[in-house]
């Protein structure tokens, strides 16, 4: 999978994020890319950085503990922040969005025979 374009979130711990967008591939340095961090209080356009995707599947506490970072990438500016927004939730506010349905519930409801409608 190519990142060229794509827009990250990584978790540095402790409820914070970073995010950015990856610039471009290293040529002949696998997993290296330069990526552009974003900081959102400036407008500044901040330098290209080097970073090493090798930890980007860590998902674990015991990762991040070690010091691994958790990124997580998108193909939109619009799909990170509306993930932020979701994250940053309350979550009191997302209680109320309803029950969470687990997939094999909702697809033995789909197969009961449905009643003719008159």
């Amino acid at each position: 999978m190519k990142l060229n374009d794509m827009y990250f979130v990584v978790d540095v711990g402790g409820s914070r994020y970073r995010r950015g967008q990856v610039v471009e591939m290293v040529e002949g340095m696998y997993g290296m890319h330069l990526v552009r961090f974003e900081h959102p209080a400036c407008d500044v356009t901040l330098p290209l950085e080097l970073v090493h995707f090798d930890d980007s599947a860590c998902d674990c506490e015991e990762c991040c503990e070690r010091g691994q970072n958790h990124w997580m990438f998108f193909k939109t500016a619009e799909e990170r922040n509306a993930w932020l927004i979701w994250v940053e939730t309350d979550d009191e506010v997302a209680d109320d969005a309803g029950p969470v349905v687990r997939l094999a519930d909702r697809q033995r409801s789909s197969k009961a025979p449905r009643k003719p409608t008159t």
